[in-house]
């Protein structure tokens, strides 16, 4: 009965890390995370944005925010902090369906009492921040599985006018060791635009070990698919944030 608990328990890990490889992100956020209290934000049309209002303290914070449009519809959902810097920040979800500049207003409370009205300007736009990201070929998109072929390719992003381009960040990845069965880590670099680039072709892979009486059970788990990701940092036209754009691809190995 002990022995069947176990194997149930190892099927259940071993299910767990490969179905959710391709669904753990890896993307960092932006060195900028922390912005303080934005004075312009751009969202795209048709899809969920979330702003967050950085205040210097837990005493201090933010309420009655409101759209000055039917168009945009805004709601403050919820805060969050860091207790190491003493930051705190509220997070306000907006959306909407038409294109424009819009306003949210919200009252600021400070830390001696005081309240002060601010506003944030929001553009709605369908504008991408891109024009194309290619590798060789093949047009990448950021809402789906990009399946490729071959070894190498070069890897091309052409920016939008007047947005641009910071630093592009290559992750896959890469074997922990030599030998026929071995593990492997999650590695990132940078890379230059229109740079030729390794096509991921190294498999997740991990060994699963446990005691079994006087010696060890040991396994290799190991997917049929190469993966990696491609994280491109811009500035924003408009707000002139930094932001990002994931681009997760794919090569089958059989």
């Amino acid at each position: 009965m002990k022995k069947k608990a176990e194997l149930f328990i190892y099927t259940i890990l071993v299910l767990s890390v490969l179905i959710g490889i391709k669904a753990v992100p890896h993307a960092a956020e932006t060195k900028n995370f922390f912005t303080g209290l934005p004075k312009r934000e751009t969202i795209a049309v048709d899809e969920e944005t979330t702003i967050r209002l950085v205040v210097k303290s837990e005493a201090e914070s933010i309420c009655d925010v409101k759209s000055n449009s039917k168009k945009l519809i805004v709601k403050l959902v919820g805060t969050g902090s860091d207790f190491e810097t003493n930051r705190k920040w509220y997070v306000i979800n907006a959306y909407s369906k038409h294109e424009g500049i819009y306003k949210i207003g919200y009252t600021y409370k400070t830390a001696d009492s005081g309240q002060k009205k601010k506003t944030i300007k929001v553009r709605v736009t369908k504008e991408k921040p891109y024009m194309s990201v290619k590798i060789g070929d093949k047009e990448l998109y950021p809402d789906k599985e990009n399946y490729l072929s071959g070894n190498k390719g070069k890897f091309v992003v052409k920016m939008t006018k007047g947005y641009k381009l910071k630093k592009i960040e290559y992750s896959k990845y890469a074997p922990m060791g030599e030998g026929k069965y071995v593990e492997t880590q999650w590695i990132t670099t940078k890379i230059k635009n229109r740079s030729r680039v390794e096509i991921p072709n190294i498999p997740y892979s991990s060994i699963y070990k446990r005691p079994v009486g006087n010696g060890v059970f040991e396994e290799t788990i190991e997917t049929i698919t190469a993966s990696g990701e491609l994280l491109i940092t811009y500035v924003d036209k408009y707000s002139k944030k930094e932001k990002q754009i994931l681009f997760k691809i794919y090569k089958r190995l059989i």
